[in-house]
């Protein structure tokens, strides 16, 4: 079945790129690994598809180490808009991916099959959350990353803004780090919505949300393009 683009701010080459990083780690659900601060951006996807399953993510992952490339798992956290002032309120879902590496001073696009999770697109503004940590695959051991390295990761903000869907020029950014019992994957996390000073660059994280539209959308999207053919035969 097709594949709808729902919202996209990874698709402007042409925008100034800059990166943002979280400060702050503890200790992680394994002895000896670390967890970051939480940081999210507000997602409006174009309408007509709520309900629909989302079938891949896509987003950044930044490595602001110099020098040595580093390995760290990154956890999506997806969220209404209901917490305090409209930012993240209750948790939809909460998937955690393997360890990534990502070279010295890059960032890199991550791809994520997401339709064996069964995750439904939101209706309207929703909150798209990324932490990481540095456990090691299925949860076990760690990745060998130090806090600093994982303080160190972060997204990458397009500045062209979505050329999908729309996003605020906000950012949310949970008070403190996770911890061996809190990963963010509840309700209403704490922390507070901001953006960039002087707001350059427009606070808005590179992602991208493909959903597998259920067939009665994609009928009525049908339905809407004959239509539209009938009216230009008409004139």
């Amino acid at each position: 079945m097709a594949q709808v683009v729902v919202y996209d701010n990874l698709s402007a080459p042409s925008a100034a790129v800059s990166g943002f990083t979280t400060s702050l780690t503890n200790t992680g659900a394994t002895a000896g690994s670390f967890i970051g601060q939480m940081t999210a951006d507000d997602i409006t996807p174009i309408s007509g598809f709520g309900g629909a399953i989302m079938s891949e993510w896509q987003f950044t992952m930044l490595n602001t180490d110099t020098v040595n490339a580093v390995s760290v798992r990154p956890r999506v956290r997806i969220y209404d808009s209901t917490g305090a002032g409209g930012g993240p309120g209750t948790v939809l879902a909460a998937v955690s991916f393997n360890p990534i590496s990502i070279a010295a001073n890059s960032y890199s696009i991550v791809t994520g099959n997401m339709t064996p999770n069964n995750i439904a697109l939101p209706s309207g503004t929703f909150w798209f959350g990324i932490v990481y940590d540095s456990v090691g695959s299925g949860g076990a051991g760690n990745t060998g990353a130090t806090a600093a390295q994982v303080a160190g990761m972060g997204q990458v903000v397009f500045n062209g803004g979505p050329t999908i869907g729309s996003s605020a020029n906000q950012i949310f950014t949970t008070t403190a780090a996770g911890s061996a019992t809190v990963s963010f994957a509840s309700n209403s996390p704490a922390g507070t919505i901001g953006g960039f000073v002087g707001g350059s660059p427009v606070a808005n994280m590179g992602i991208k949300i493909t959903v597998v539209p259920e067939p009665a959308t994609m009928t009525a999207l049908a339905l809407g393009g004959l239509a539209l053919l009938r009216r230009k035969r008409a004139k």
